[in-house]
């Protein structure tokens, strides 16, 4: 794994979130480094999703403070977008491409709303992203005429669009069959590598959490608190003596089994 700056490009300190006043999760602290991937899972109903859309600014916290590069995200959204756009992109489960717009039109789209460069000029960045994650040649294609792993990739490309220093992926595997996982999670890996980006990956897939992950957060629906964070192979030793962690782990596979034919080294 990639070697993790002391810089926090995310901080959350005592976070509490929930809906219509009752918590989902409380006292929630943790921090992400520039250049690292943390890994936020558990299981349904635990609050993942609602996490995210705190870390966004999209909810404010019921408790506690965030911030992202040092600012509140949801003051940074009142403010107006671009800040937003700048400081962090968003690839969404279901990818959230517009369908009446080619790749390349989703991915100027961010850059025509908050870049201030000529049109030629973001064109070419945006052929550029699009190259970036393989997807050189499909400019032109619309949504619905590629695969899932296509349309992933093409999310991703309009998520890197502003070069933003947070990356936040909810469930990029996602409905892919096991090799288009593979090299969604190579690409992650190599984004990171590129950009030196922070990545927070909310993620329920184990193999891509093992290849991928720097540290994990495990959430517990039960007690509606965070375990302390840690490595996966830490967090599978210690899930023999916590219920919540055996049965949302059980026997799955280590670290080294998930890197196995995946052509990475930890």
């Amino acid at each position: 794994m990639g070697n993790v700056e002391s810089v926090a490009a995310i901080s959350v300190d005592g976070v509490s979130v929930g809906h219509g006043g009752l918590p989902l999760l409380s006292g929630v602290t943790f921090s992400v480094a520039a250049g690292e991937i943390l890994a936020i899972v558990g299981k349904s109903g635990c609050g993942k999703s609602t996490l995210l859309r705190v870390l966004v600014g999209l909810d404010r916290p019921m408790a506690g403070a965030v911030r992202v590069c040092g600012m509140n995200p949801a003051e940074m959204l009142r403010m107006g977008g671009a800040m937003a756009a700048k400081t962090y992109g968003v690839l969404f489960q279901d990818c959230a491409l517009w369908t009446s717009m080619t790749l390349l039109e989703n991915v100027l789209l961010p850059l025509r709303n908050y870049s201030r460069n000529g049109e030629e000029e973001i064109r070419n960045l945006a052929k550029f992203k699009l190259a970036l994650v393989g997807l050189e040649g499909f400019e032109n294609a619309y949504p619905h005429e590629i695969s899932g792993g296509m349309a992933k990739r093409a999310a991703i490309a309009r998520a890197m669009a502003l070069d933003p220093p947070i990356l936040i992926f909810d469930e990029p595997s996602a409905g892919l069959d096991p090799c288009t996982a593979k090299q969604i999670d190579k690409l992650i890996l190599q984004i990171r590598s590129i950009c030196g980006t922070a990545i927070v990956l909310i993620s329920h897939e184990l193999g891509s959490i093992g290849r991928l992950s720097d540290r994990v957060a495990f959430m517990d629906v039960e007690t509606k608190s965070m375990r302390p964070i840690a490595k996966l192979e830490e967090m599978m030793v210690t899930a023999a003596a916590d219920s919540a962690l055996r049965d949302f782990f059980g026997d799955r596979p280590t670290r080294q089994a998930a890197l196995e034919g995946f052509g990475h080294e930890t």
